[in-house]
């Protein structure tokens, strides 16, 4: 039991004296540490005044740049003064371009390039044949479309030659030969000595002949027409230099607009 007690003595010494010694060292660095500070720190201080700064591990010095005199360099630039002129057309065809710097004077000539417009280029017009007419291929494709098809070449046969009352190869109801009648007048503006008006003669029920009105007589007829087909003419000649069907269109427009002018009277809304 004594012999325990005094180890547990012994032990009890041993630590406080390391603990001791500890608290010692730990305090012996911090003086140190304070030590070393203060005279990094008046190195510093006596480094600044000389006109160097050196850092703490004391590896780089950097000049200090308040207390050195830089010295700048002075160096001259030479302003160059553009002028530009705008361009002025001489007699010629041709543009002068100036640029006028203080090192050199540039002169330019772009040349201009006029088009002249060759002759024009004439192309062959085909005729539309009357079967492709607007009104004609609606009628043959109505019901008794061949019946009304057959009675449309009739008058137009019959008005061609001015026939006082054309017979109808089929016979037809009178709304029939009216919508027949309605679709060859629309088609055939070059009959512009009818009129849109007619008679016709019955049987029954059905219509077997038709009586176009006429403006003019056969002489008249004769005279107009050729001074007709000679103004159709010229306006197809006009279209015939239309490469396409749109630019065929405007030169037979346009020339219409050129040539006709409105009137009332006997022949107002004929061709």
């Amino acid at each position: 039991m004594f012999i325990r007690s005094i180890s547990f003595v012994s032990a009890f010494l041993m630590l406080i004296f390391l603990l001791t010694g500890c608290r010692q060292t730990t305090e012996k660095e911090m003086s140190d540490a304070l030590s070393t500070a203060s005279q990094t720190e008046s190195s510093l201080v006596a480094d600044t005044e000389n006109g160097k700064t050196t850092d703490t591990a004391g590896t780089q010095t950097m000049d200090n740049v308040t207390n050195n005199k830089d010295t700048t360099k002075s160096s001259s630039a030479t302003v160059v003064t553009t002028q530009q002129q705008k361009p002025t057309l001489t007699k010629g065809t041709t543009v002068f371009e100036t640029k006028a710097t203080s090192a050199s004077v540039t002169t330019t000539a772009k040349k201009t390039t006029t088009t002249v417009a060759g002759p024009l280029t004439a192309y062959k017009l085909t005729p539309l044949p009357a079967s492709e007419y607007y009104g004609y291929s609606l009628l043959a494709g109505m019901n008794n479309g061949a019946a009304l098809v057959s009675a449309y070449q009739d008058i137009v046969s019959g008005v061609q030659s001015m026939t006082k009352e054309i017979e109808l190869s089929v016979p037809l109801t009178a709304q029939e030969l009216l919508t027949v009648f309605y679709y060859y007048h629309d088609d055939n503006p070059q009959h512009f000595w009818c009129d849109n008006g007619f008679q016709y003669n019955l049987e029954g029920n059905t219509a077997t002949s038709i009586l176009p009105q006429y403006n003019m007589t056969a002489a008249e007829k004769e005279t107009a027409q050729l001074k007709f087909e000679k103004a159709v003419n010229a306006c197809l000649n006009e279209a015939s230099f239309g490469k396409d069907d749109y630019e065929r269109e405007k030169r037979i427009h346009d020339y219409l607009a050129k040539q006709i002018t409105y009137q009332s009277g006997k022949y107002a809304h004929t061709a």
